[in-house]
Protein backbone atom coordinates (compact mmCIF):
# COMPACT_ATOMS: atom_id res chain seq x y z
CA UNK A 1 0.00 0.00 0.00
CA UNK A 2 1.39 3.39 -0.98
CA UNK A 3 1.47 6.25 1.50
CA UNK A 4 -0.63 9.26 0.52
CA UNK A 5 1.19 12.25 -0.93
CA UNK A 6 1.91 14.89 1.67
CA UNK A 7 2.73 18.52 1.01
CA UNK A 8 6.44 19.12 1.26
CA UNK A 9 7.94 21.00 4.16
CA UNK A 10 8.91 24.52 3.15
CA UNK A 11 12.62 25.10 2.48
CA UNK A 12 12.93 27.83 5.10
CA UNK A 13 11.33 26.73 8.36
CA UNK A 14 11.72 29.49 10.95
CA UNK A 15 13.74 28.48 14.00
CA UNK A 16 10.86 29.65 16.21
CA UNK A 17 7.73 29.50 14.02
CA UNK A 18 4.72 31.53 15.10
CA UNK A 19 1.35 29.88 15.71
CA UNK A 20 0.05 31.79 12.66
CA UNK A 21 2.78 30.31 10.45
CA UNK A 22 2.13 26.82 11.81
CA UNK A 23 -1.61 27.14 11.18
CA UNK A 24 -0.92 28.30 7.62
CA UNK A 25 1.36 25.29 7.02
CA UNK A 26 -1.30 22.99 8.48
CA UNK A 27 -3.91 24.40 6.13
CA UNK A 28 -1.61 24.00 3.11
CA UNK A 29 -0.90 20.40 4.09
CA UNK A 30 -4.58 19.59 4.67
CA UNK A 31 -5.59 21.01 1.29
CA UNK A 32 -2.85 18.99 -0.43
CA UNK A 33 -3.99 15.81 1.32
CA UNK A 34 -7.63 16.60 0.47
CA UNK A 35 -6.70 16.95 -3.20
CA UNK A 36 -5.23 13.44 -3.25
CA UNK A 37 -7.92 11.87 -1.07
CA UNK A 38 -10.18 9.13 -2.42
CA UNK A 39 -13.11 11.28 -1.28
CA UNK A 40 -12.00 14.92 -1.52
CA UNK A 41 -15.59 16.20 -1.33
CA UNK A 42 -16.26 14.56 2.03
CA UNK A 43 -17.87 16.87 4.54
CA UNK A 44 -15.15 16.02 7.07
CA UNK A 45 -12.50 17.69 4.90
CA UNK A 46 -14.48 20.91 4.70
CA UNK A 47 -15.18 20.84 8.44
CA UNK A 48 -11.51 20.31 9.26
CA UNK A 49 -10.36 23.11 6.95
CA UNK A 50 -13.04 25.41 8.41
CA UNK A 51 -11.79 24.64 11.93
CA UNK A 52 -8.26 25.65 10.91
CA UNK A 53 -9.68 28.85 9.35
CA UNK A 54 -11.42 29.64 12.64
CA UNK A 55 -8.25 28.95 14.63
CA UNK A 56 -6.31 31.29 12.32
CA UNK A 57 -8.92 34.04 12.72
CA UNK A 58 -8.98 33.68 16.50
CA UNK A 59 -5.20 33.75 16.68
CA UNK A 60 -5.03 36.94 14.60
CA UNK A 61 -7.68 38.61 16.76
CA UNK A 62 -5.98 37.65 20.01
CA UNK A 63 -2.53 38.54 18.70
CA UNK A 64 -3.50 42.18 18.06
Amino acid sequence: MNAPAIASVPDAVPSNPSPGWLLEQLQISLKAQQATSQNPDALEWQQLINMVDIAQSLYLRLKD
